[in-house]
C-alpha cells in the first residue's frame, strides 16, 4: 500500500514562501493498494493533485472511493475541481458520515448549487454514489481491502478511517479534540441510557481500538496545549494527545496533520521537536505535501545483524539486469561483513518519502544510491528531508549511461567499475555536497513543485532532447530486435541529432530574467539555460572549471544563441585543449555564467515559439513561467574517492 498526502493544512489553505515545505493545500490524503484501489481520504483544496495527470501518474483514477470525515468546508472545497469529476467514464463511491437531518448526498449538493458554485453536482459527468458510514462499520472494497471508522469529537458528525490492505494499515484521524474532559455533541454521541462519562469512555476506547498496531497514523495536531485551553469547543487536538493516543494503542508510527493556518514551517519543525521529545521510542514526523508512505516499508534485510547501510536500486532496470547487480553488491557488503537493507525505487517519485521514512524509522549509517542520476536525486532528497540528515552519509554506486554525479567525483559507471566504487563506500571518506531547493509556480504565483536537485536544472533544447531520448527509448522498447542495439547513449545520441537538427526548423528561443542578491539579469536570445551544482555536465563538459560542489553557489550557464551553444560544447568538453580566447579570435562568442546561493528565474517564450522544456538532474520536469532556487549549502555528507 502506498499512502501519499496532497494537502495537510487545516481550516484554509495558505500558499506561500511561509508553507511551501510543509504544504499549504487543505486535508487529502491518497491511498493505493496493490490490487489497484484509488482511496481518497478527503476532498480539500489537494485532492486537485490526485489523478491531474502529472509526470509519473499520467493516468486518471477511474474507479475512486472517497471516504471524507466529514463535509466541513475545508475537507470539501476541493471536490468541484477533481479532474475524476468530469469524466464520464469515471465511477466516484463518496463515503461519509451519516448525521440525522443532513443527508450526506444532500449536505453536498447544497454545497455544489447556486449561489456558492456554477456548477451542480448533478452536472460532474462522473457517477457518483453516495453512502453514508457509521461507526464501528467496515466497508469492503474487494481483494482483502476494507475501510474501518470509528467517531471523533468535533462539532457535527466527523469519523476517523482506517484503511487495511497488502498486510498493512494506515489510520486517517483530522479533526478531533480529545473526548476528555466533554464531548462536543453529547446528544449525537451518547447512546441510549450512557451518561456522558460513559459515553466518552467508550469512545476513547473505540478510536484507541482502530490505532491499534497501525502501521501508520495521520492524527490532527492543529492545536498547542495553550491554543486548545482558549478554544475547547473547536474540535482539534495536540501533539500530546496525539503522542499519548499512539503510544498507548502501540502504533508504529505518527504523523502530524492538519497544520494550523497560522503555523508556518518554522512553526511546524517546532511541534515535531516538541512531540519527539514526547514520544519516546514513537517515531514521530509532520505530514507534508507529496510525502508518499509505503506500508509495511519494503525493508529486506541480509540478518545477522544490525544493518548500518541501506541500499536503494531499481530492479527492473535495464530490463532486469540489474536485479544481478544488486544481488552482487549485497553479497559483497555481506562479505565485507557490513549490514545492508534493500529499497526498491518506487515509480512516481514516491522512492523520495520512502527513502526518508526509512532513514527516519532505522539506525543506518549509510544510504547507497545505486543507478543514475535520477536515482541519485530520489535517495539525496530523501537524505535532506529526513530528520537524521546529520548522521547518515550518501554513498553511490553509478551504473548506466547518465551518471554525472559520479563524473564529477571520478566515480566511472562501467561494470568493471563496481567492485571499486564497492570499496570507496566502505572506506567512508567524506565531503560535503550543496542541495538546490527548486520551487515553480504559474503565472498566477500558485505554486505547482516543491523539490530538490543536486546536479543541474535545465531549460531549452537540452531538456527537449532528454524529453525526445525518453520518448524514443519508450518506443523502442516495444520492438524487441531494435531494442537490443539501440539503447543507452546511442538513443540520446540520436534524440539529440534530431532535436538539433529540427532547432534550425524552429522558433525554439525564449527569454529569461534572473534576480539574484537585488540584481536583475536580462538573459534575452536563448537556446539553452542551466544552474549547476557540481562539476560535470551531460557526461562530459565543465562549464566552468573554477566550480565548488561545497561552496554554497550554484553557477548560472546562458547558452545565446546557437553559436555560443557551439563555442560552449568546443572549449568546456573536458580535455580539450582550445580555449575561449582562441574561439574569440575567429569571432565565436562564448557568454560567462555567474554564481547565485538564491534566486528567482522568470521565463519568456515568443508567440509562435517552441514551448519551453525542462529538466532536474537528467529527468523530465515540468516547465513553468517562475523558478526559485535556493541553495543549502554543504546539506548531505557524500562519500567520494
Amino acid at each position: 500500500m502506498q499512502v501519499t498526502f496532497h494537502g495537510v493544512r487545516g481550516s484554509v489553505a495558505v500558499p506561500g514562501g511561509g508553507t511551501a515545505r510543509y504544504g499549504g493545500n487543505t486535508s487529502c490524503v491518497e491511498v493505493r493498494t496493490g490490487a489497484g484501489h484509488r482511496v481518497v481520504l478527503d476532498a480539500g483544496t489537494g485532492v486537485r493533485a490526485v489523478g491531474a495527470g502529472r509526470p509519473g501518474d499520467p493516468d486518471p483514477p477511474r474507479d475512486v472511493w472517497l471516504f471524507l470525515s466529514h463535509t466541513h468546508w475545508d475537507h470539501v472545497q476541493g471536490l468541484p475541481f477533481f479532474r475524476p469529476a468530469y469524466d464520464p467514464g469515471c465511477r466516484i463511491r463518496v463515503h461519509g458520515p451519516r448525521w440525522p437531518g443532513h443527508p450526506l448526498e444532500e449536505v453536498l449538493r447544497g454545497a455544489l448549487a447556486e449561489p456558492l458554485f456554477p456548477v451542480p453536482l448533478s452536472g460532474l459527468p462522473a457517477a457518483f454514489e453516495f453512502h453514508e458510514v457509521d461507526p464501528g462499520d467496515v466497508v469492503e472494497l474487494g481483494e482483502g481491502v476494507r475501510v474501518r471508522a470509528a467517531r471523533l469529537n468535533h462539532p457535527g458528525a466527523a469519523l476517523a478511517y482506517r484503511v487495511e490492505a497488502d498486510g498493512a494499515s494506515f489510520v486517517y484521524a483530522t479533526d478531533t479534540a480529545p473526548f476528555e474532559p466533554r464531548l462536543l455533541v453529547p446528544g449525537a454521541l451518547r447512546r441510549e441510557g450512557e451518561d456522558e462519562a460513559a459515553a466518552r469512555a467508550r469512545l476513547g476506547a473505540e478510536l484507541e481500538a482502530l490505532l491499534r498496531g497501525a502501521d501508520a497514523v495521520a492524527f490532527d495536531t492543529m492545536f498547542t496545549p495553550e491554543e486548545l485551553a482558549l478554544h475547547p469547543d473547536w474540535g482539534h487536538g495536540t501533539p500530546d494527545d496525539a503522542v499519548a493516543l499512539c503510544r498507548l494503542a502501540g502504533a508504529r508510527r505518527l504523523f502530524l496533520f492538519h497544520h494550523a493556518p497560522d503555523r508556518d514551517d518554522a512553526a511546524v519543525d517546532r511541534e515535531v521537536a516538541r512531540a519527539r521529545a514526547l514520544a519516546g521510542d514513537l517515531p514521530v514526523d509532520a505530514a507534508f505535501e507529496g510525502l508518499t508512505l509505503t506500508l509495511p516499508p519494503p525493508l529486506l534485510g541480509l540478518g545477522g545483524g544490525t544493518s548500518t547501510h541501506l541500499l536503494v536500486a531499481n530492479p527492473t532496470a535495464q530490463t532486469g539486469r540489474n536485479a544481478a547487480r544488486i544481488d552482487r553488491v549485497r553479497g559483497w557488503l555481506a562479505g565485507a561483513g557490513i549490514g545492508c537493507d534493500f529499497l526498491p525505487t518506487l515509480p512516481g517519485g514516491a522512492t523520495v518519502g520512502a527513502v526518508r521514512e526509512a532513514l527516519d524509522a532505522g539506525d543506518h549509517r549509510v544510504v547507497i544510491a545505486m543507478g543514475g542520476d535520477g536515482t541519485f536525486r530520489e535517495v539525496a532528497a530523501g537524505l535532506v528531508l529526513s530528520a537524521r540528515r546529520e548522521d547518515v552519509a550518501l554513498g553511490m554506486l553509478p551504473t548506466g549511461t547518465a551518471n554525472d554525479q559520479g563524473r564529477s567525483f571520478g566515480l566511472d559507471s562501467v561494470e568493471d567499475a563496481l567492485e571499486d566504487n564497492l570499496s570507496v563506500v566502505r572506506a567512508g571518506r567524506e565531503t560535503r555536497l550543496d542541495a538546490g531547493h527548486i520551487v515553480t509556480s504559474d503565472a498566477e504565483g500558485r505554486v505547482l513543485d516543491d523539490t530538490w536537485f543536486f546536479d543541474s536544472a535545465g531549460w531549452g533544447i537540452s531538456a527537449r532532447t532528454l524529453a525526445a531520448r525518453n520518448q524514443d527509448r519508450r518506443t523502442v522498447e516495444q520492438v524487441p530486435v531494435l531494442r537490443a542495439v539501440y539503447r543507452d547513449k546511442l538513443v540520446y545520441a540520436g534524440a539529440f541529432l534530431r532535436t538539433f537538427l529540427e532547432s534550425y526548423l524552429v522558433a525554439d528561443k525564449f527569454d529569461a530574467v534572473v534576480e539574484s542578491g537585488g540584481e536583475r539579469v536580462e538573459l534575452t536570445g536563448l537556446t539553452d539555460l542551466v544552474v549547476k551544482g557540481t562539476r560535470v555536465y551531460a557526461g562530459a563538459w565543465v562549464l566552468d572549471r573554477t566550480s565548488r560542489h561545497d561552496d554554497g553557489l550554484f553557477e548560472v550557464v546562458p547558452f545565446r544563441g546557437k553559436r555560443d551553444w557551439t563555442s560552449k560544447a568546443i572549449v568546456d568538453l573536458e580535455g580539450n585543449p582550445l580555449t575561449e580566447e582562441v574561439l574569440n579570435t575567429i569571432g565565436i562568442s562564448h557568454s560567462r555564467p555567474f554564481r547565485i546561493s538564491r534566486c528567482s528565474m522568470t521565463f519568456r517564450v515568443p508567440e509562435g515559439g517552441v514551448a519551453l522544456a525542462a529538466q532536474i538532474d537528467g529527468e523530465e520536469f515540468r516547465a513553468t513561467p517562475r523558478v526559485e532556487i535556493e541553495v543549502l549549502a554543504r546539506a548531505i555528507r557524500l562519500i567520494v574517492p
